[in-house]
């Protein structure tokens, strides 16, 4: 829709004064210099900060004009600001959060023409042994995301490209539904451009983030079918058929 600017301190001071009653803050949202519309925060908090009451001094708010009261008239203490401790990843790994990848790349034409030099998707000569920007993405987050996928085998799906005249929001890259490893990846990713594909718009995330809830769902259920299957009374039935 449009864009505004602000800080963490502009959210909490936009919820807070409506809190007290004041006329809720409303930011201004732009698209080409125009304002379209305004975004009202309905909530505010910070996650993951210490357990110090968070008044307006502690967020960098207070007036500091010397002789100046500590806090200006019109921003209350802001001492019941919520706050809770946010997980850290080694949280969610020790927890037994089991993590499975999932890759999505963007095909659509505001990358450019895949032909021209400088454009995301070009292809460098094999012999200049030179990766576009997406292989080096690929390859950089998929190197450490990976290690923490049990099996090492990921979906990768595109979005954003016409096939046979029809824009699709998520398709399947290359011909298997997983890859095996990083370098899996990087060989679906590169076989999308030996098929008849026409990069497309518009950019919609929408379909790509249901089929990964899904995909996510099905892996638990795997997961949960895979431990009963390893435990003694269900070795046992196996066993007895």
């Amino acid at each position: 829709m449009g864009e505004f600017e602000t800080s963490v301190a502009g959210l909490l001071k936009a919820k807070e004064m409506d809190a007290i009653g004041d006329d809720m803050v409303s930011f201004p949202v732009n698209k080409h210099d125009k304002v379209v519309g305004t975004c009202e925060v309905v909530k505010a908090m910070i996650l993951g900060a210490d357990n110090r009451p968070k008044t307006l001094d502690t967020l960098g708010l207070a007036n500091a004009t010397p002789g100046a009261p500590a806090l200006s008239p019109s921003f209350p203490v802001g001492a019941d600001i919520e706050t809770s401790e946010k997980p850290s990843f080694i949280d969610y790994l020790t927890g037994g959060c089991q993590i499975s990848l999932a890759v999505a790349i963007d095909f659509t034409a505001s990358n450019g023409d895949p032909r021209q030099i400088g454009t995301p998707h070009y292809f460098h000569p094999p012999a200049s042994k030179e990766w576009n920007d997406y292989e080096k993405a690929i390859f950089a987050v998929g190197s450490i995301l990976a290690k923490y996928d049990t099996d090492q085998r990921f979906p990768v799906w595109g979005f954003g490209a016409k096939y046979n005249n029809v824009v699709r929001h998520c398709f399947q890259c290359g011909t298997e539904v997983e890859v095996e490893g990083v370098q899996g990846i990087m060989d679906a990713y590169r076989g999308v451009f030996r098929t008849p594909l026409t990069m497309s718009y518009p950019t919609k995330f929408t379909e790509v983030i249901d089929i990964a809830a899904s995909y996510s769902r099905h892996e638990k259920v795997r997961s949960t079918q895979s431990l009963s299957s390893h435990s003694p009374h269900s070795h046992e039935s196996s066993h007895s058929r």
